[in-house]
């Protein structure tokens, strides 16, 4: 079983994700990998908890397993006596559906995250519409104007026969307390998602994203993008401000560094004019030169003096210099 262990990645090592990333930064991608280095010095890395799951791995340590308990279904179904395409029927039906699934729901004190609605018709594959969600909840007239939203786009291959309407993921209901004159910023953040939710509904969820920022040094691979309606965002959201790196970071970055030309002082090497657009800025301040360097793990190695300079009509630019071929570059604008 050892043999057959090394070549998995250390993605099956049960754990936190901060021990996968920390794993492939140091080169190992595969439980051989790991192996291969003494378990102390891992312990000292990351813990005593990553030994343990390692030692448990290999069959070194015995692990009582819980028994497992499927979660409760929340899926309700109707058959049509008569196939039919009339979406009166069909609304009719899928309203039923979803008032019963809601009044199950909050018996239990859960609310519907995520709503699968599935149309079986004659000689055809199923087609299903997935409904998302930020906040838990158990309106069923809130779901049912979701469900016209895609019902917009939605197609039907023949005359349904079946309709199922099912929860795929609940949580429990978020309770608060109301205010009687003043709005509370819970009230703004439910109509902000309810909006996320409309348009997610109407345009896909993949279509409405949002900006969040990662610890990175390399300035490329500093912003990212997700949906909003991830549920994993809150569990993964970073609280990195452009405060965490060293140095300032320019309100534009540009997509595509622009090469320029810099006249350098000698023999410091500082910037002293640079030529941008055809015109000649003279730079009368400059901070730096600050070392950004990307991890030999990325491939193509990233090595960069930069410098934030102010030119002498008040511009402040940010520029850099690659160390490898001494080509200077404009990568942001304050």
């Amino acid at each position: 079983m050892r043999h057959w262990l090394q070549s998995l990645p250390v993605e099956a090592i049960r754990g936190k994700e901060e021990w996968h990333i920390v794993c492939h930064e140091l080169g190992c991608h595969t439980i051989g990998d790991v192996l291969r280095i003494p378990l102390s010095e891992w312990e000292e890395r990351l813990g005593k908890d990553f030994g343990i799951r390692i030692q448990q791995l290999v069959g070194e340590c015995e692990e009582i397993l819980p028994p497992y308990h499927p979660l409760p279904k929340f899926e309700y179904s109707v058959y049509l006596e008569y196939p039919t395409t009339s979406p009166e029927i069909i609304d009719g039906h899928i309203s039923s559906l979803l008032h019963t699934l809601s009044g199950h729901l909050f018996k239990i004190g859960q609310g519907a995250l995520e709503l699968v609605i599935t149309f079986f018709c004659d000689d055809a594959k199923p087609l299903s519409i997935t409904i998302t969600l930020i906040h838990p909840t158990v309106n069923a007239e809130k779901l049912y104007g979701l469900f016209q939203l895609h019902k917009e786009q939605l197609r039907l291959s023949g005359p349904v026969t079946q309709i199922s309407v099912a929860a795929t993921c609940t949580a429990s209901l978020e309770w608060g307390q109301s205010t009687l004159f003043h709005p509370s910023v819970t009230s703004s953040s439910r109509e902000w998602a309810e909006l996320l939710e409309r348009l997610a509904a109407r345009l896909g969820k993949e279509r409405v994203s949002e900006a969040f920022l990662e610890p990175d040094y390399a300035p490329e691979y500093v912003t990212r993008w997700r949906s909003c309606l991830d549920r994993q965002r809150k569990q993964k959201s970073s609280s990195v401000s452009f405060a965490s790196f060293s140095g300032a970071r320019p309100l534009r970055l540009l997509n595509n560094p622009v090469p320029i030309e810099v006249v350098m002082g000698i023999p410091s090497g500082d910037p002293y004019r640079l030529f941008y657009r055809g015109q000649s800025k003279k730079i009368v301040r400059f901070w730096g030169p600050e070392r950004i360097e990307t991890g030999w793990w990325r491939g193509d190695t990233i090595l960069r003096d930069y410098y934030r300079v102010e030119t002498a009509t008040g511009e402040h630019f940010w520029i850099y210099r690659c160390l490898s071929t001494g080509q200077w570059f404009l990568h942001g604008i304050f």
